[in-house]
């Protein structure tokens, strides 16, 4: 399977960016790139320069954009998945394999406790949700549990 590229999106908490970054390097072998959108807060002050950081001490490379919106720009031939639970647009998953193949995707997690917004739920190409989780969890779980279950 080809590596993905994982982003995560409008993240404030420098608390959350370091665990998200935490849980990369854990799964090295099936992430190629990872990418911050729309960091804000304690999050762009501490929490991005730390992830770049630990990021680099493991040769991984790290981009920072202002927000969805650019990742098109960035990435105009990658799908924007968004890993979200909306009862009406989210599909269970079980593997991430489910998704097809993942170098023409690019794996969006929420940086808040809220989740994305309505706006950013519209631009999504796909929105996903691990099957079996009954509730919102933060992004470093969901991103636990889906390279988890890659082989």
């Amino acid at each position: 399977m080809d590596k993905l590229i994982v982003v995560l999106h409008d993240a404030s908490s420098q608390a959350r960016i370091n665990n998200f970054i935490k849980v990369i390097l854990a799964f090295t072998d099936k992430i190629s790139l990872v990418v911050i959108s729309k960091p804000s807060g304690a999050g762009a002050m501490y929490g991005v320069p730390e992830a770049s950081k630990l990021l680099y001490k493991e040769s991984m490379p790290l981009i920072v954009v202002p927000d969805l919106k650019d990742l098109r720009e960035v990435f105009p031939n990658k799908k924007l998945v968004l890993v979200a639970l909306d009862e009406e647009k989210s599909k269970r998953i079980r593997t991430l394999s489910e998704l097809g193949d993942p170098s023409d995707k690019l794996l969006v997690f929420p940086g808040s406790d809220g989740g994305f917004s309505k706006k950013e739920l519209l631009e999504a190409d796909d929105i996903v949700y691990p099957l079996g989780l009954k509730r919102e969890v933060p992004a470093e779980a969901l991103l636990a549990v889906l390279l988890s279950s890659l082989s």
